[in-house]
């Protein structure tokens, strides 16, 4: 089951309590810490040290420590005992260990770097991308720069002040680990694996199961406390939060996958459970919080958006710690600094239940279930016409049932907060009609192979034209968009009522132009490792928090869609172009009978250089067949 919100953010049910702006440094991760007579602390990472702040007073938070390390994007953070451990993916500082005996007075550290022998070598410790730490007291660091990256499992209970390597989980690059009991959770993120270990001898780790997310980019897990369910997040734009049911370990089955804002290129990051909630950090749209007590079923009944100033992108909330025993939340914003945050933890009210054809009883696939709540919550049918959905409102709510294929139902139901509705719905059939037409240029002559794109109630029909021009489309009925392109013509459109059956001519004008809603025969080839061109809906990247592409085509031009070089995260570097060139090439253009033709095109270029020099280019040539024009070069 699939969940989708179509609302823009908001804050409900989390109370802002106090903000700590960092002055325009960058953060990371947070984590938290409590002594021994229940005084709370709470960490958080930026690009050169880690920050301490003394919670007493939530509303006034009293930064007691700065602890500081090698320049390093990631920082995480667990606690165990009188200690926070710290990873960091650059530089050399190994395990960072700090220790809070006299906090808030007296808080110090120190880097743990041994020589570990791991895969037949032995090779000094300098960073690791994240731990996690079980009520043993073993850590196991996630992507250290040993071996295969896996993830080495450290004694730090004996002797914290020497911890011992005592033995590794190395198959794959590990980006993150959580253990329960006896099992071992790996984010295994490269191959967009979730891999599930036994770990009973802890010193001879048994896979379990290997199970590919999403998105594949499997970036953090979280199991429910009693192990029946494990929550996954993609660190992808528009990836989902996974649910899979791991009652049977060797086979984990994916149940739910759960979206905020389907429409905005949003990014998942870390996700944790609670009590039978999830909290979720997910970039742009801050905290999140989701009812997960029937997980095929997730509800958000809570946000905080720590990022108001964009919407999509990799900017916002890094990071967020529920499990102060107060209940405060404290989040790590990229852009914002160091948040604490009141929660309260509301049930959803579940609506669930099947739509079904009047009639018939066939089940409808595809059909929405919109709730006219607060969040205008929409969800979709499966393939048995079944759905799952919610909300955080309650009372009597209207719903709104519909497909283009069938008449629109609105009915009134009683949810309420921790309990369930179950409730079928019957569409009738809508009446179809076929749409007819010729597309021709101005003299009459019929446009063979010309694209013709119906959009009608949030459907899309598209077809080519055959030999004579000609195009006929089966649709249903409503107001609808007609676009239509070809090669050597200007595109067009016109709006049309469809009631029954229509015969619409277009006519195009001789000229090139392309939007890119239809495919009229660009080619693509280089050798770039990443960022090859693909025609798509663009999605906004940032880099270091700086926008760095636009979520939006060209205005004002036909359909949605335009080349761009990668477009597969939020975050610009993950797929720009690296290792080579892409190179995007049109149909062949014929100017004979043109006097003084000009060529124009709407473009967009972004270089930030990376860590080395900004070596970048965007170069627009014209290709003769006696010659290669390079007419612009952008750097």
């Amino acid at each position: 089951m699939i969940t989708a919100l179509s609302s823009g953010q908001r804050s409900f049910n989390i109370e802002l309590l106090a903000q700590v702006s960092q002055g325009g440094i960058l953060t990371n991760d947070v984590w938290g810490y409590t002594d021994s007579t229940g005084v709370e602390y709470g960490v958080v990472g930026t690009r050169n040290e880690a920050i301490i702040y003394d919670l007493s007073d939530p509303n006034v938070p009293v930064e007691v420590q700065r602890i500081p390390g090698v320049s390093s994007v990631w920082r995480d953070f667990k606690s165990y005992g009188r200690f926070i451990y710290q990873t960091t993916d650059q530089g050399s500082d190994g395990l960072t260990v700090i220790d809070m005996t006299n906090a808030p007075d007296s808080i110090t550290s120190f880097h743990w770097n041994p020589n570990i022998e791991l895969g037949g070598n032995s090779v000094r410790l300098n960073r690791c991308h994240n731990l996690w730490i079980d009520d043993k007291g073993y850590a196991y660091l996630a992507g250290c720069n040993i071996s295969n990256r896996g993830i080495l499992i450290i004694d730090i209970a004996t002797d914290p002040y020497n911890p011992e390597f005592i033995g590794a989980v190395d198959e794959r690059y590990a980006h993150d680990v959580i253990v329960r009991d006896t099992l071992l959770y790996a984010s295994e993120i490269n191959n967009g694996l979730l891999g599930i270990y036994n770990i009973v001898d802890i010193q001879n780790p048994i896979l379990l199961s290997l199970t590919p997310t999403s998105s594949n980019f499997t970036h953090n897990a979280w199991p429910s406390d009693d192990g029946d369910y494990i929550f996954t997040t993609d660190e992808r734009s528009h990836a989902f939060l996974d649910v899979y049911d791991i009652s049977e370990l060797s086979v984990p089955k994916r149940i739910a996958m759960y979206q905020p804002s389907p429409e905005k290129s949003v990014v998942p990051h870390n996700v944790h459970y609670l009590n039978g909630f999830l909290i979720v950090s997910w970039y742009t749209e801050g905290v999140i919080i989701l009812d997960a007590h029937r997980p095929d079923n997730l509800v958000r009944v809570g946000q905080y958006d720590t990022h108001p100033q964009n919407d999509e992108g990799g900017d916002g909330c890094w990071g967020a710690y529920p499990f102060f025993d107060s209940g405060i939340i404290t989040a790590g914003d990229i852009n914002s600094g160091f948040f604490v945050l009141k929660p309260t933890y509301q049930e959803a009210a579940f609506l669930e239940g099947s739509v079904l054809e009047l009639g018939s009883f066939f089940p409808i696939n595809n059909a929405h279930i919109k709730i006219l709540d607060t969040e205008k919550t929409i969800k979709t049918t499966d393939a048995s016409g079944n759905y799952k959905t919610g909300t955080v409102d309650t009372g009597m709510i209207q719903v709104i049932i519909s497909h283009p294929e069938y008449k629109t139902d609105t009915v009134i139901v009683n949810l309420q907060s921790g309990e369930v509705n179950e409730k079928s719905f019957l569409l009738e059939k809508k009446n179809s009609y076929s749409a007819t037409g010729t597309v021709m240029s101005i003299s009459g002559d019929p446009i063979a192979n010309a694209t013709v794109q119906i959009n009608v109630n949030h459907s899309v029909y598209k077809e080519r034209t055959n030999s004579e021009g000609e195009y006929f489309i089966h649709l249903f009925g409503g107001e609808a968009k007609i676009l239509a392109a070809a090669w050597g013509y200007k595109g067009a459109q016109k709006i049309v009522d469809i009631e029954s059956d229509i015969q619409s001519d277009i006519i195009l004008k001789e000229g090139y132009e392309d939007d890119f809603f239809g495919d009229l025969g660009w080619s693509v080839t280089g050798d770039a490792t990443s960022g090859i061109w693909e025609r798509a809906i663009p999605l906004a990247t940032s880099f270091n928090g700086v926008f760095a592409n636009p979520n939006e085509d060209v205005q004002n031009d036909l359909g949605k869609m335009c080349y761009v070089t990668g477009n597969r995260s939020a975050t610009a570097s993950v797929d720009d172009v690296d290792d080579g060139t892409t190179i995007l090439t049109s149909p062949n253009i014929d100017l004979r009978g043109y006097e003084n033709p000009s060529i124009f095109l709407s473009t967009w270029f972004y270089n930030a250089g990376g860590s080395g020099p900004i070596n970048d280019t965007m170069e627009m040539s014209i290709i003769t067949s006696n010659d290669t024009i390079k007419t612009n070069s952008i750097v």
